[in-house]
């Protein structure tokens, strides 16, 4: 035997499962309904903590690990700077080397063009002595 009461949230009839379910104040439907949201409530707020629980550990790991960049470029600028400092004092001495050849050539450069102009000085001076004479000797020596 069952009794039949009036369901508080959808209003219809319905019957209750035994004669000793005086407490039944929902019909079937709507109890299932009721369950299933609060399951669903339940599960909704238990992936919401586990989601904010993940995100959580995320920002702790960005926190650890977020000069991770920093501390990688310096480990590289320390471990480099050894064989930069060498490449540097290498192409120091190729650079004075190169520098050494180029002021010796342009020293040697100089002086060929100082004794070519030297030598034509010098046959300059003699062809206007010689013309002097010329000269001389057209006018009669006055």
């Amino acid at each position: 035997m069952s009794i039949q009461k009036e369901c508080i949230v959808c209003s219809k009839i319905f019957v209750t499962r035994t004669n000793l379910s005086t407490w039944q104040t929902k019909c079937a439907d709507c109890y299932a309904e009721r369950k299933n949201t609060t399951v669903s409530n339940k599960l909704s707020s238990r992936i919401d903590n586990l989601i904010m629980g993940v995100e959580d550990r995320v920002k702790a790991i960005e926190d650890k690990f977020s000069n991770v960049e920093m501390v990688i470029e310096i480990t590289a600028k320390e471990s480099l700077s050894p064989l930069m400092e060498e490449y540097e004092n290498q192409l120091n001495v190729v650079i004075e080397s190169a520098l050494a050849s180029a002021k010796e050539d342009m020293s040697a450069h100089i002086k060929l063009e100082l004794d070519k102009f030297q030598s034509q000085l010098a046959t300059m001076h003699s062809r206007i002595r010689y013309l002097d004479g010329v000269v001389e000797e057209l006018t009669g020596g006055e």
